[in-house]
């Protein structure tokens, strides 16, 4: 049994303008795309399961790298805007040691399927990229319907474990040229500077695929 969501109890370990109402139109746009973002979150799942099963498949490693691609897509699409804060933002989680980098963070309103906690739903949730060579690309997480004071409070799923690394796309307006690199960059006053897209590259024995992924907010991106 594969399991890609759990509670890490020893991991080292936006607003919504009230209403009055929605029109029709608004419903069935909610409806669609949270319809999406399931499909999108249930097809990531079982692409994982199944290239874990079948450890000779490219076709099956294909599939699982095209469902990441639009899981990551849409819920950046699906991402709200905190009061004064960007999207997508540098952020430390708690705890998080200020001598660590801190990550991407980005907030969802709604729980996409990958997200859920024994079967139910959380809401108003806050989301940071995480990647490490063992475990590949994941999310820690947590909801705000309850108080985090620590580290082991977030949750971590993973995403991909066949992501062998990402890199940072970056625009540079002085000298109006692309460029790329393996560590966030910061300005000289120390400020984390936002990149304008995410690559991800995966790796399964010899099969080797590239996701790029651009950030809410900024120049879009073709993703492959």
């Amino acid at each position: 049994m594969i399991t890609v969501f759990s509670r890490k109890k020893s991991f080292l370990r936006g607003s919504i303008r009230s209403r009055k109402g929605f029109t029709l139109v608004e419903i069935l746009l909610a409806i669609t795309i949270g319809a999406s973002v399931l499909m999108a979150a249930t097809s990531l799942l079982y692409s994982m399961g199944k290239v874990w099963l079948n450890e000779q498949s490219g076709s099956l490693f294909y599939q699982h790298c095209n469902h990441l691609n639009i899981f990551l897509q849409q819920s950046f699409e699906r991402s709200v805007r905190p009061s004064s804060l960007p999207r997508v933002r540098w952020e430390r989680p708690p705890e998080w040691s200020e001598f660590d980098d801190p990550l991407l963070c980005f907030e969802l309103d709604e729980t996409p399927p990958l997200l859920y906690e024994n079967g139910e739903p959380l809401y108003h949730l806050t989301c940071y990229f995480y990647f490490t060579e063992k475990d590949g690309l994941c999310l820690l997480w947590y909801s705000k319907q309850y108080a985090i004071e620590k580290l082991s409070d977030l949750y971590l799923t993973q995403l991909s474990p066949y992501a062998k690394s990402i890199h940072y796309i970056y625009y540079d307006t002085d000298m109006k040229e692309w460029r790329e690199s393996d560590t966030p960059e910061k300005e000289r006053s120390g400020k984390w500077v936002l990149p304008e897209a995410l690559r991800f590259t995966l790796e399964h024995n010899e099969d080797v695929r590239e996701l790029i992924i651009a950030l809410p907010t900024k120049q879009q991106f073709a993703t492959f």
